[in-house]
């Protein structure tokens, strides 16, 4: 013992001092050193013991800073404003330090401090040197870094850009090339098409091409409400990928002329709940940064729903570029990719109206793909018959259609949906709850189902699952495997702003969780309903053109106008009712007066919708994220934006019933 005490410790005293074991217990010995102190460590039970009450301390102190001292501790006064200057003033009083004891300071937090001074002088200007290379390089890397963000802020960033490239042009016409794969399952060969379409949102045209292997083909404009020519042979019909993709777009509630719109994403994201899903970020073969978004419903998925989509958007201007849909279907699984490979908001001036013709086009005036001369003259053909048209479902009597199932309420939701088919029939269809709800629809529908043009197809559950299982092939079953997400947090985010409120009504104690519980639950089905109203009048004034609506009887127009004015005033209950229920538990914004423009016919009323929609959309998702249990702590609902994008939407919807009320009452007025 004594020979160990002479080789390092104190030559005076038997036990090393307090302020020695103070370093060891801060490892700012030397290793010679603290090898020497743990020499004697290990046979002297009294320094053992000072250095276990040394730990101690230290521990007791950190558990009654964090305990007592920090919760109550007050703010700093002016949030340390003047602070530097003051220390400053502090340091000039007393003398400066010199650089060398700033560096050496800095240097000593990484090195022993008893052997720093004996380091050569050159090794420390190199391990400054290094060390500070090493904090400027991940100071860069971290800047140049592309930030996470969540599924709400990709898709709000997608559409405000679009909408701002939109208005920055006159007349607008968004034209895009796709790229259409279709995948039906693991061992098929994918089917692969070149898209093209053209939208004028002004006008609410559409156009669209495919590229074959003669070159460029034209589809023709969906005939609704015209009368069909006879006197020519039928054209091609679409591909089938093309209609597979168009209905199944249609299906779940996104846009199929618009697959690569943020906003026809959102419709679909805002349908499904629960869902998971993540944001990651990811680099294009261009070397730009992109975001891909996966989102996966969580519940049951039916046949011809989507089981996983994948957005991909970039992140330097926020422009989607590609979208995967997994669709779940009778055989198995079907993948579809839709990848943008060319796209350009142009001026209709600038690509010429003849885009739009309702006759077939052979050659546009511009985007035109040229054709190979043929060597030889090619032969006269041999005139063909052409077989009789079938039957065209007018847009009077779609809207007929439309206003029977509405007075029965089912033209909300998913219980049944009403699409025009390709070769210009109604398909009426859909799965109801039970016999009594299809009877009761079937009777409702009695004076139009016998229609040639009308496909009327309404079974029950169990029905749709007979039918299923007998167009199974035994060898090829279907096994879907659910995984559920688990909430990571036990507690919605407003769960102490609804328990405060609750309590305050004299809500007992045992039942807070459960009363908590029935309140998100109400708070989110009224969100939902309003939303139904919202899609509802979308698709109403999505489903016909201009030009088919200035051809319509004023009957008809009188039904189509009634039948948004009744859906805006839907939307108006449900939101006065969210918006009472909401602010007994937060503190609303007084609602402001919102200017909105007048709507003087069908084109504005169907701007009018769309904006809606995109309101509506904002206020959904944040009513979602503040009621349901997600890893989400967003307090969006809380921000004086969320009152004024609520209030604003009410008003609108009030405008909108407002001018459809006016428009019917002109129509009405005309003779007829």
């Amino acid at each position: 013992m004594d020979n160990l005490l002479q080789n390092g410790l104190n030559e005076n005293e038997q036990h090393p001092p307090r302020e020695q074991l103070l370093l060891h217990v801060d490892r700012e010995l030397s290793p010679k050193e603290a090898a020497n102190i743990e020499t004697h460590l290990g046979a002297c039970w009294s320094c053992r013991a000072r250095v276990s009450k040394i730990e101690r301390s230290i521990a007791d102190f950190i558990e009654f800073d964090g305990a007592v001292l920090t919760p109550h501790l007050s703010s700093p006064p002016n949030g340390w404003r003047g602070f530097d200057r003051g220390l400053e003033q502090v340091v000039a009083e007393s003398g400066s330090r010199s650089w060398l004891s700033i560096v050496f300071g800095s240097l000593g937090k990484f090195f022993p401090r008893v052997r720093l001074f004996a380091l050569p002088p050159l090794w420390v200007r190199v391990a400054t040197g290094f060390l500070t290379a090493i904090i400027i390089v991940a100071l860069v890397l971290r800047s140049n870094q592309v930030p996470i963000v969540s599924a709400s802020e990709l898709l709000r960033h997608a559409t405000e850009a679009q909408a701002a490239k939109l208005h920055a042009r006159a007349e607008p016409v968004v034209y895009h090339k796709l790229q259409v794969r279709r995948l039906a399952s693991a061992s098929a060969r994918a089917e692969t098409m070149s898209w093209e379409t053209w939208n004028d949102p002004t006008k609410g045209r559409f156009r669209q091409s495919i590229e074959e292997a003669g070159g460029r083909r034209f589809l023709p404009v969906p005939a609704q409400g015209r009368r069909v020519r006879t006197d020519q042979a039928a054209e091609p019909a679409p591909p089938t990928v093309l209609v597979e993709l168009a209905q199944l777009l249609e299906a779940n509630h996104m846009d199929s002329q618009r697959p690569l719109s943020a906003t026809s994403y959102q419709s679909w994201r805002g349908s499904i709940t629960p869902k998971r899903e993540e944001v990651t970020r990811t680099q294009l073969t261009q070397g730009l940064d992109a975001f891909l978004l996966r989102t996966a419903p969580a519940g049951q998925i039916n046949v011809g729903q989507i089981s996983e989509a994948t957005f991909g958007v970039r992140a330097q201007d926020w422009h989607p570029y590609e979208l995967r849909l997994k669709v779940r279907a009778e055989e198995g699984e079907r993948i579809y990719e839709i990848a943008e490979q060319a796209s350009e908001i142009m001026s209709l001036a600038e690509l010429g109206p003849e885009i739009f013709a309702e006759s077939p086009i052979v050659a546009p005036p511009k985007l035109v793909v040229a054709l190979k001369p043929s060597p030889t003259p090619a032969p006269t053909p041999t005139p063909v018959k052409a077989n009789p048209a079938p039957p065209v479902a007018t847009a009077e009597l779609e809207i007929e259609v439309l206003s029977l199932l509405n007075q029965i309420g089912a033209t909300l939701g998913e219980e049944v949906s009403v699409a025009r088919t390709l070769d210009g029939s109604l398909r009426v269809e859909g799965v109801v709850e039970n016999t009594e709800r299809q009877r009761e629809i079937l009777a409702a529908l009695a004076l139009v189902k016998d229609h040639p043009a009308i496909k009327l197809h309404i079974e029950t559950p169990e029905e749709a699952a007979q039918r299923l299982e007998q167009l199974r092939r035994p060898s090829d079953p279907v096994s879907v495997q659910i995984q559920e997400a688990a909430p990571t947090s036990s507690a919605i985010p407003l769960d102490g702003e609804v328990r405060r409120y609750l309590a305050a009504r004299g809500t007992p104690a045992d039942k807070l969780d459960e009363e908590v519980n029935q309140f998100a639950n109400r708070t989110l089905k009224r969100s939902r309903q309003a939303m139904l109203y919202v899609w509802s009048l979308r698709k109403l004034v999505e489903r016909f053109s201009p030009s088919d609506l200035r051809s319509l009887d004023p009957q008809a127009r009188a039904k189509w106008l009634g039948l948004i004015g009744e859906h805006a005033r839907g939307y108006q209950r449900e939101i006065a009712a969210l918006t009472q229920e909401l602010s007994q538990v937060l503190s609303a914004e007084p609602p402001a007066d919102e200017i909105v423009s007048e709507m003087a016919g069908e084109s504005d009323l169907a701007r009018a919708v769309l904006r809606l929609n995109e309101l509506g959309t904002v206020t959904d998702e944040a009513i979602r994220s503040a009621f349901t249990l997600s890893a989400s702590s967003s307090v969006a609902i809380k921000a004086p934006a969320f009152w004024r994008t609520l209030n604003h939407a009410a008003s609108l919807a009030q405008k909108i019933e407002q001018a459809a009320h006016q428009l019917k009452s002109v129509t009405n007025s005309r003779p007829r």
